[in-house]
C-alpha cells in the first residue's frame, strides 16, 4: 500500500498578495480588464466585479443576481465615501481626515458589509478615542424595501440609511421595477 504524498510549503513569499493588489489597482487606473462601472454622485468608478465581491458582502450578493450588468448606479453613498472605500479595496490603505469624513465612510462601509474596512475604521476609532456615530434608527424594522430602477443596463439602488446584517435579497420583477426585500435584522 502506498502513502499519500504530503505537501510541504517551501517558502512563502508574503509580499506576493502585495505585488497582487498593486497589479489590480494598477490595472482598475488604467481601465485596464474592468468589468464593472459604479456610478455615484455622478461620478464613475471603474473596478473588477471580482475584487468587489472580495471586499463586500453586498457586492458578492448583488453580482450572483445581476452578472451582465456594465453600470450600476449606488445612491445614498457619497462619491467621497466611496472613493476611500475603492481606494481601501485596491490598497489595503484609508486615509481619513476628521470625524464627520470617518462616519460618513464608516456608514457606507456599513450598508456595502466591507468588513476590512469597517475593521480598519475600528482601529483608526481605538487610536483617536472619538467614537464614530452610531445609527439607531430602524431597530424596529424587520424588512425593508428597496426599488431598483432597471434602464438600459444601469441599475439603480436606493441604500438606507440603517446599517443592516448581511441580508438575503429576494427579486420580484414587475413592468421594468425591480423590488426587493431585506429579510436581514437591522441593528
Amino acid at each position: 500500500m502506498r502513502m499519500p504524498e504530503t505537501m510541504e510549503c517551501l517558502q512563502e513569499f508574503p509580499e506576493h498578495h502585495k505585488m497582487i493588489l498593486d497589479q489590480l489597482n494598477e490595472q482598475r487606473e488604467q481601465d485596464r480588464f474592468t468589468d464593472i462601472t459604479l456610478i455615484v454622485d455622478g461620478h464613475h468608478f471603474k473596478a473588477h466585479k471580482a475584487v468587489l465581491a472580495a471586499c463586500s458582502k453586498f457586492f458578492y450578493k448583488f453580482f450572483q443576481e445581476f452578472t451582465q450588468e456594465p453600470l450600476v448606479e449606488i445612491e445614498g453613498v457619497s462619491k467621497m465615501a466611496f472613493r476611500h472605500l475603492i481606494e481601501f479595496t485596491y490598497t489595503a490603505k484609508l486615509m481619513i481626515q476628521g470625524e464627520e469624513e470617518a462616519n460618513d465612510v464608516w456608514k457606507a462601509a456599513e450598508f456595502l458589509q466591507m468588513l476590512e474596512a469597517i475593521k480598519a475604521l475600528e482601529v483608526r476609532n481605538k487610536e483617536n478615542s472619538a467614537p464614530l456615530e452610531e445609527n439607531t434608527t430602524g431597530k424596529n424594522e424587520a424588512k425593508k424595501k428597496r426599488k431598483i430602477a432597471e434602464t438600459s443596463n444601469v441599475i439603480t439602488e436606493s441604500l438606507p440609511s440603517a446599517e443592516s446584517e448581511p441580508v438575503e435579497i429576494e427579486v420580484e420583477i414587475a413592468e421594468g421595477t425591480i423590488e426587493v426585500e431585506d429579510e436581514g435584522d437591522v441593528r
